[in-house]
This record gives structure tokens, sequence and C-alpha cells, in this order.
């Protein structure tokens, strides 16, 4: 009641509505009440439990100030209340991990193909071996995809798809990860499948310069 009391007293000071100095004189006459209230609630009972609220109130207080200052922190990162910029379109580019050519790879381009104006796949191949015999079979099925095999002896994704970002030349494009993903009908099957998928989207989703969309392939649909 103190702390409100004195609250009101600022109020009335910046506010200055008509007759605020009445108000500020009968608020400011609580504040001094519920002081006095305070100091012998605490000076008497303070072993019994009067401690807690010494401790606590100034704990709420800080609590709730930084709260505030968090928001307001957010409201100006959002400029919320002023007339932001209009948006523009800028090119984009979707990059699509895949593994072998089968369906999922055909539904990841084709939805890749309807969200951005470039689209890249990316393979991960042990050596180079590995990697012309990808580059073969692509060929060979000429979706009219570009596709980027990655060598990484340990065929580690996560690693090679974030190094492949940033050597990649975006210039002022959006780029977009389109991340493919079996989705079985049971649960319980999922172990049964890899989780490079959610690894990955993980991974890319630390980073502000990159949009992250997750496909679901449901099996047996």
């Amino acid at each position: 009641f103190t702390i409100s009391q004195v609250g009101l007293v600022r109020h009335w000071r910046r506010d200055r509505r008509p007759r605020w100095r009445a108000r500020a004189v009968l608020n400011a006459t609580g504040a001094v009440m519920t002081g006095v209230a305070v100091v012998v609630f605490v000076s008497t009972k303070f072993l019994a439990g009067a401690w807690v609220v010494v401790i606590a109130v100034p704990l709420l207080m800080v609590l709730f100030a930084r709260v505030e200052t968090y928001y307001a922190q957010v409201a100006s990162e959002l400029r919320l209340g002023q007339t932001p910029p209009p948006p523009r379109a800028r090119e984009s580019i979707v990059l699509v991990p895949v593994s072998t050519v089968n369906l999922l790879t055909t539904r990841a381009l084709s939805a890749a193909l309807s969200l951005g104006d470039r689209v890249i796949a990316l393979d991960v191949a042990c050596d180079e071996e590995e990697q012309q015999q990808i580059q073969l079979q692509w060929r060979a099925w000429n979706p009219g995809i570009e596709l980027e095999v990655l060598i990484s002896p340990q065929r580690a994704l996560v690693r090679s798809v974030l190094h492949y970002l940033e050597s990649l030349d975006r210039g002022d494009s959006e780029v977009t990860v389109l991340i493919a993903e079996i989705e079985p009908r049971k649960r319980r099957h999922e172990i049964l499948h890899n989780q490079r998928g959610a690894l990955l989207a993980a991974a890319l989703g630390a980073r502000a310069d990159v949009v992250v969309a997750r496909l679901p392939f449901r099996l047996h649909d």
C-alpha cells in the first residue's frame, strides 16, 4: 500500500489534472500512514516472519522492473507505435538437403520450386568416388535442378550444410532451407528413421539470416 500511494503521488504530479494537489496530499498522507505501519510491523515482528516481507518485496520490485525493461526493449526492436517501412520482394534461394532419388526428393523439390526463384539440392558424399556416383544418378534423373554434392568423410550433414551456407554467394537474396522429413503413422516407428532433419533444423534455428521450412512426408497416407 505504501508503494502504491507513493506511485499515485508521482502520477498526480506528472498528470496535473484539476485538483491534483488535493489528491496528491491525500495519497501522500496515506503513504506516510502505511509507511509508519510498515516500520512498526517490521521492528516488532521481524524475527516472527516480517523478514520475509523485507526480502520478498524488494526482490519483486526488481523482478517487475526487469520485466518492464525487457518489454520496453522488445517494443523498441519491433518499433511498436511507429509506421514500419513497406515490405519488399527479394530473390529467394531454396536449399533442399536430399539423400537418394526417390518420391520424398520429388516432393521436396516440387515444394521448393513453388517457394523460390532458385533451387539448389544438397547431398553429402564421403569421398570423390561417391560424389561422382551421386552426380551421375542425378544427371540420369535430370530434374532440371542444380545439385551440390558436399564431401564429408563422416557424412556430417549438419556441418556440411552450415559450411555451404557460409560459402554461398547469396547477395541480397532470402535463403530458405527446406527440410523434408519422413513422418511415420505410428510414433514408435520414429526411432527407426534418422533424425538428421531435426538436428539440422535445430542448428539452423540459431541463425537469423535463414528461413527454416520443414516438409513432412506422411507414410501410409
